[in-house]
């Protein structure tokens, strides 16, 4: 018996050596057993080589990230007008007014037009669904407007529209703007059936040349003879400063076509005689081309009168930087504003005539904000850019130039 226990003793003690051995050997091996230590791995080629200096392991070089420079931005061959504002002309209270902008897409290729479409005034109440579209460029987009609140000096948005420009149209080109708003509302006496805007946006890259100041010597012309004869006498300065020693009470005489009011509109003619101070309303820009015209042929003069009516406010001032002053119309009082003067039927048709006043738009500053207007008879005058921009574009935004 005593020798059975003797050899189980011996042989615990035989394992227990052998264990000991196999756990230090796992320590040469791996350190925690899984046999992929760095510092293992360093401990047993040390031994190996019977060289204890300790191992340096220098990571593998990664590759560096490639560095990318972007291309660069390309500048657009135009410098575009890049934004502004159009008008319906002054009849009552209600404005339709277009902001607009010009941008280019994100390839630097496609350019746009967006506008919002406005109605300011106030004292109308009107439920949604009443609907309009914009042509520009012979593409036309429609909007649905919400339902409108007007107040004492109001204004509410009906709706927004995009338009992609073809690429023939973006170079020097006069893109024309219409809009048309079906409100069938009475307001201010008058019953509307459409709100109707016209003008146009001038894109050209000949922006970026305008000179800061420009201001332009007009002749001086008697305004006495011409009571109410404004438009007359302000084309005789324009036709003057060309050196054609043009006479405005001649010009009013044979060249300028005239009705009595209340048988005519000034689209069509000049409302009464430009010598009497009463019942004589002026004319419009088309008549008073016209009239240019004739009296151009007559002298067989190489200019040419165009009808910029509608342009937009960089437009005029790029004719003043390329040396050509313009007639533009503008309220008769501009503190007042536009102001409905009469109101009557032709053909079924009510003409409404504005108090009008024309003037030559001279010169600009840019750095100062300014324009600069002469008034038959009186001196240069300065006025805020934006305030006359406001205005001439409520009476229409019509105006002359002679090239």
């Amino acid at each position: 018996m005593k020798k059975y226990i003797s050899f189980s003793v011996l042989l615990c003690i035989c394992i227990g050596v052998v264990g000991l051995l196999l756990w230090q050997f796992r320590d040469f091996v791996g350190g925690d057993g899984t046999g992929t230590d760095p510092e293992g791995t360093e401990d047993v080629a040390a031994v190996a080589t019977g060289d204890t200096t300790p191992v340096v392991t220098t990571p593998a070089d990664t590759t560096a990230p490639v560095v990318t420079t972007p291309p660069p931005v390309v500048t657009p061959a135009i410098a575009l007008d890049m934004a502004g504002t159009c008008y319906s002309r002054h009849i009552t209270s209600l404005t339709l007014r277009m902001e607009w902008a010009i941008y280019r897409g994100t390839d630097n290729a496609d350019v746009y037009l967006s506008a919002e479409l406005y109605l300011d005034g106030d004292a109308l109440t009107l439920p949604a669904g009443r609907s309009g579209y914009v042509t520009v460029a012979g593409q036309t987009a429609s909007f649905a407007a919400p339902a409108i609140q007007l107040g004492e000096g109001g204004s509410v948005r009906l709706g927004t529209v995009t338009f992609h420009l073809p690429e023939e149209e973006r170079e020097d080109v006069e893109l024309p703007v219409f809009v048309r708003f079906e409100i069938n509302a009475a307001h201010g006496g008058i019953s509307y059936q459409t709100l109707e805007l016209k003008g146009s946006v001038h894109v050209t890259d000949a922006y970026g040349a305008m000179e800061d100041q420009v201001e332009l010597a007009l002749p001086a012309v008697d305004a006495t003879a011409l009571p109410s004869g404004t438009a007359v006498l302000s084309l005789t300065s324009l036709l003057n400063y060309y050196g054609l020693e043009a006479d405005a009470v001649a010009i009013s005489d044979t060249y300028l076509d005239k009705m009595p009011a209340g048988f005519t509109s000034p689209e069509e003619a000049n409302v009464g005689n430009p010598k009497n101070k009463f019942n004589s309303y002026e004319c419009h820009a088309p008549v008073l081309a016209e009239c240019s015209q004739r009296y151009l042929r007559a002298r067989g003069s190489a200019l040419t009168a165009e009808d910029r009516t509608g342009c937009n406010l960089s437009a005029l001032l790029l004719c003043l930087s390329e040396g050509d002053p313009l007639v533009v119309w503008m309220p008769a009082d501009p503190e007042a504003g536009p102001v409905l003067a009469h109101t009557w039927s032709v053909e079924g048709k009510t003409v409404h005539m504005n108090a009008i006043r024309c003037a030559i738009l001279s010169g600009y500053d840019l750095i100062n904000g300014t324009v600069t207007l002469v008034y038959p008879g009186e001196e240069p005058a300065l006025m805020d850019m934006s305030l006359f921009w406001e205005l001439f574009a409520r009476m229409g935004a019509q105006c002359i130039v002679l090239r």
